[in-house]
């Protein structure tokens, strides 16, 4: 799925209007009907909000655009399912859209008031009501001020439950750097028009939205190939199309060998993990370099994992590689002893196979930030947020939004030609031309000593059998993900391990061939 920005949510508006076509009122009637719908299929919604039931009332709070007009005429759509409804009108223009002026003839007398709101004190809200929130759209080009400011305000002092049509009043789809929070809704549920929007992938930002929800209102894809979109959303259906099929009479040397160089003295754990995760993903073979501590306990713990023991005892020393790897991951459990840094410096350097690069590997590359040339184009790192600055050379916060953190990684990737997985939720992958991909799976439950072992085995294990650097990395979190997600069904948030998400790779497998 693409993520748009405001300029080309709005270019793809008019561009379905002109070409299906179809009218712009008529194409907010479809947007209302979508939201009216998915909110009165979902029960849930009714136990959670206890508006429908009791005492409390459906208060839909209107601007005077496009945004304002959807309020109406969802309105509209739930009086004429018998639900008790009261409008407001925010009257923050001296010029009213014709969507909105439209829907508010359209409603009449259907609805008992249509308050013009002039003051705070008209717009009373309680516990039991639930508060639509339709008073700015994706159109808003500046920060809130002024009434408009104080009824957002209002309405997030309220215990009323929200719901925003569209995007919460006041937050931009794209940079929110310089937008006051103050100034913003806070809403329990966003029910978002045809394509998620980046700042609820962010976290300044993402938590404003609440849960949210995608609904098609069937803008024409054949927009979407006139323009430039550099941001995606990472749906089921994408990594779909990047997994490569299994012929009847492949073998395993079809899908690669894949080397995991990993594992110090008490850090053998981590080679496990990334090798288990690299064999489960696919590849033909995997072989694990590793000190000679490691060698009894990966022969034994995964019999199908081959081991290279390397010439030191508890660190890994410089070597050189005699088998055909197509793809080598490195970091896990490394260590950082001077022997360490040496032989990732000569891999670095000499080698020339498809790298990925976690944890340790990291944190060697940023105290020796030269060696950065020397990776190959199409590298992938996986650091997390704390990794990827000392990648960068900065300390403490680093940075004062999440808009100039993606500024900086873009510039990061163009900079050294890499691939950059920068792990948290929705881990942003960016490519050296700048595109990001958002993922869509995963878990707070993921966030546990080992997950990114795992994640760098399978990204391996996609690189071996020969998908592009980018392909590789982006199926790599996606299926990592959802792997995690199938692991949070039998188990909690707290009590889900590395090893879990590991053993439901295969079941992750299986729900993308369905």
């Amino acid at each position: 799925m693409i993520i748009p920005t405001a300029e080309q949510i709005r270019y793809l508006d008019n561009y379905t209007i002109q070409n299906q076509p179809i009218s712009s009122i008529d194409l907010m009637e479809k947007a209302a009907s979508q939201f009216v719908n998915y909110l009165l299929d979902n029960h849930q919604l009714i136990s959670t909000y206890h508006t429908f039931l009791g005492e409390g009332q459906i208060k839909i709070i209107c601007g005077v655009g496009n945004n304002g007009g959807d309020g109406l005429a969802i309105a509209r759509m739930l009086i004429n399912k018998g639900y008790r409804v009261n409008a407001y009108e925010i009257d923050f223009s001296p010029t009213k859209s014709s969507g909105y002026l439209e829907n508010k003839d359209r409603l009449g007398n259907k609805i008992e008031s249509l308050i013009e709101c002039t003051s705070i004190d008209q717009l009373e809200l309680t516990e039991d009501d639930l508060v639509i929130d339709a008073i700015l759209g994706t159109g808003l080009s500046r920060p809130t001020e002024a009434f408009v400011k104080e009824v957002i305000k209002h309405v997030n002092r309220s215990n009323s439950k929200v719901i925003s049509v569209d995007i919460p009043s006041g937050l931009f789809p794209d940079d929110n750097s310089q937008n006051p929070i103050e100034g913003i809704i806070q809403a329990d549920l966003t029910l978002t028009f045809q394509f998620v929007k980046q700042s609820f992938l962010q976290s300044n930002t993402g938590w404003l939205a609440g849960g949210w929800k995608v609904l098609d209102i069937g803008l024409l894809e054949k927009g979407i190939d006139l323009l430039t979109i550099q941001s995606h959303y990472v749906s089921e259906h994408l990594i779909k199309a990047f997994l490569m099929p299994r012929e009847i009479f492949a073998h395993k040397g079809i899908f690669g060998h894949a080397l995991i160089i990993a594992g110090s003295l008490g850090k053998i754990g981590a080679a496990h993990l990334a090798a288990k995760a690299c064999i489960k993903s696919g590849a033909g073979l995997v072989t694990v370099q590793g000190p000679k501590c490691g060698t009894q306990i990966i022969q034994t713990s995964i019999p199908e994992v081959m081991y290279l023991q390397n010439s030191g005892e508890n660190y890994i020393e410089p070597f050189k590689l005699k088998s055909n790897f197509q793809a080598i991951g490195i970091g896990p459990g490394l260590g950082q002893e001077k022997s360490t840094i040496n032989a990732l410096k000569f891999l670095i350097q000499e080698v020339d196979v498809p790298l990925t690069l976690d944890a340790d590997a990291l944190n060697i590359l940023s105290n020796n930030p030269t060696w950065l040339a020397f990776l190959k184009p199409g590298t992938i790192l996986t650091p997390h947020v704390g990794e990827f600055k000392k990648l960068l050379g900065i300390n403490g916060k680093g940075w004062n939004s999440d808009e100039e953190k993606l500024k900086l990684l873009k510039d990061f990737c163009f900079k050294h030609h890499l691939i950059v997985v920068l792990k948290g939720a929705f881990t942003v992958i960016c490519s050296p031309n700048g595109n990001f991909y958002f993922n869509s799976t995963g878990n707070s439950g993921m966030a546990t000593a080992g997950s990114g072992d795992s994640l760098l085995g399978i990204i391996t294990a996609f690189v071996a059998q020969g998908y592009e650097p980018i392909n590789a990395a982006v199926t790599g979190v996606y299926l990592h993900g959802l792997a995690g997600d199938l692991a949070l069904e039998v188990e909690s948030e707290e009590s889900l391990m590395s090893s879990d998400i590991i053993n439901q790779l295969g079941n992750a497998f299986n729900v993308l061939h369905q």
